[in-house]
């Protein structure tokens, strides 16, 4: 079995890359679904650094741990280590998981064994802290953004103890409250 170096990864404000040139098999890295290939670098996301530190695959530089990562990418998401959860359960399980930026939608997943490169995700993840209501608005928005994109989308479910249970969602409820008020004359002695 031939061993590989680890990646080195930079980190640059709040951006974490690999530069193509000093890490000659980035290739590897992208066809198993991290990061995106931009120019010159491989720009990856705060959760897929943390993954791969702590699977022991990438050195950072400026060297961070594992917990300050956490510490720091929890500071501008609250929910990142629920995230962070969901995501390493993801790929345990052999999925393919990488985040996105569609409203309350969080992760974008492959079918197991699919090549990220050459096909599409087949899954929209929301995660939700089973402690927290989530808005039936966000859920009807999460469900149409995935309907219409063709995907399915699925809710993780995470409780204190970072169990994970996952719902595929096939409808909603919609409906419009509303309140019409009428003013009243309301007359003083």
């Amino acid at each position: 079995m031939i061993k590989l170096s680890k990646f080195i990864v930079r980190a640059a404000m709040d951006t974490f890359f690999l530069d193509k040139e000093e890490n000659i098999n980035w290739r590897i890295l992208v066809a198993e679904g991290f990061g995106n290939a931009e120019g010159s670098k491989v720009i990856l996301s705060p959760i897929e650094v943390a993954y791969l530190i702590f699977k022991n695959r990438i050195s950072l530089n400026p060297e961070l741990t594992f917990e300050e990562i956490i510490k720091k990418s929890s500071e501008n998401d609250p929910l990142f280590p629920l995230k962070l959860t969901v995501y390493v359960d993801l790929r345990e399980k052999r999925f393919i998981a990488r985040t996105i930026n569609l409203g309350s939608i969080d992760f974008e997943v492959f079918e197991r064994e699919s090549d990220p490169l050459l096909s599409k995700s087949k899954y929209y993840v929301m995660i939700v802290p089973s402690e927290k209501s989530i808005p039936i608005r966000a859920l009807y928005d999460a469900l149409e953004t995935a309907k219409n994109d063709g995907k399915i989308l699925t809710l993780a479910i995470v409780d204190q103890d970072g169990d994970i249970t996952y719902y595929n969602i096939e409808s909603t409820l919609k409906f419009e409250v509303s309140l019409r008020l009428r003013r009243m004359d309301v007359i003083s002695r």
